[in-house]
């Protein structure tokens, strides 16, 4: 991380990795958040049970990761969360500290426990598992998820995605991922692609779980909090937003003065009561211009 400008670094003790003196580790990590500019978070922690049958060995997980989670909210650091086996301990940790956020990584929990980890503040990040025929559960909790809520990553050198199941993964393969989550989510890049030719001018905001055809139209932004900025800082007049609504709405608020023309059906959870009179909304003020797939359209 201090070699490369673009890299940054979590440091935690991983719940695989517990040895006697852990509390000595504990310190090491506390110096390197407190004193190492580009520590951006505390990480991996939690609870693997797939490895650890030993109930005394699982409890002395529990109370590392329970003392990490302090160590975050000392520091205000957000965490990267490993669960594997273990949601229901988990989750009963991570509700102690609802000051505490970070990411759900390698999520594999189910739709339930994925909304109250949203309403606690959390993000669930996906791995090449999502590509396989029998990930049910994990595309189930993906459609409920909104998907500037979502991550992807390799969790290399496992879990490479289909086709490249079996071999060794690599950051080569993210893109599957993109791709498997921008179907799920029903974001067409012929879509977007189609409105970039009706509006040449037009600058193009993207999340990183659109497809490779939908980022070879774009600037690579990445974040919620980067469209906006990227949004406030440009100089171009009007955007194509390919994002979930809550950040078109957001957008157009802060910038009366732009005109954002919106990609794909909005589908996060805040959208899903009130699509239709928000849609309605939208259109009444002539500036923008949603494209809606067919079952809304008969609407």
């Amino acid at each position: 991380a201090n070699k490369y400008p673009f890299v940054y670094a979590a440091v935690g003790i991983h719940p695989e990795n517990i040895e006697d003196g852990w509390e000595a580790d504990l310190e090491t990590i506390r110096a390197l958040a407190q004193n190492e500019s580009k520590v951006r978070a505390i990480g991996e922690i939690g609870l693997d049970y797939y490895w650890e049958k030993d109930e005394r060995a699982r409890a002395r997980q529990q109370v590392v990761f329970a003392r990490q989670m302090e160590l975050a909210r000392a520091l205000h650091l957000p965490v990267i969360v490993h669960d594997r086996d273990a949601h229901a301990d988990s989750m009963e940790i991570t509700r102690r500290y609802p000051d505490v956020i970070g990411v759900y990584h390698c999520y594999a929990g189910h739709v339930e426990m994925a909304r109250e980890l949203l309403k606690l503040g959390y993000y669930l990040s996906f791995t090449g598992v999502i590509t396989f025929k029998n990930a049910k559960k994990a595309k189930e909790v993906i459609r409920e998820v909104p998907i500037e809520r979502l991550m992807i990553e390799t969790d290399s050198p496992y879990m490479a995605p289909e086709p490249f199941r079996g071999r060794r993964n690599s950051s080569l393969y993210v893109h599957r991922m993109a791709e498997t989550i921008a179907e799920i989510k029903g974001i067409s890049a012929a879509e977007l692609a189609e409105c970039k030719k009706k509006y040449p001018d037009a600058e193009v905001l993207t999340h990183p779980e659109c497809t490779q055809d939908v980022l070879a139209l774009s600037d690579f932004i990445g974040s919620t909090s980067g469209i906006i900025k990227y949004a406030g800082e440009s100089k171009a007049a009007s955007f194509i937003i390919c994002t979930e609504c809550g950040v078109l709405y957001e957008l157009r608020e802060r910038y009366p003065d732009k005109t954002f023309y919106t990609v794909g059906l909005p589908t996060c959870v805040n959208m899903k009561k009130v699509t239709l009179e928000k849609i309605l909304d939208v259109l009444k003020t002539g500036k923008n211009e949603i494209f809606l797939d067919n079952d809304l359209k008969d609407k």
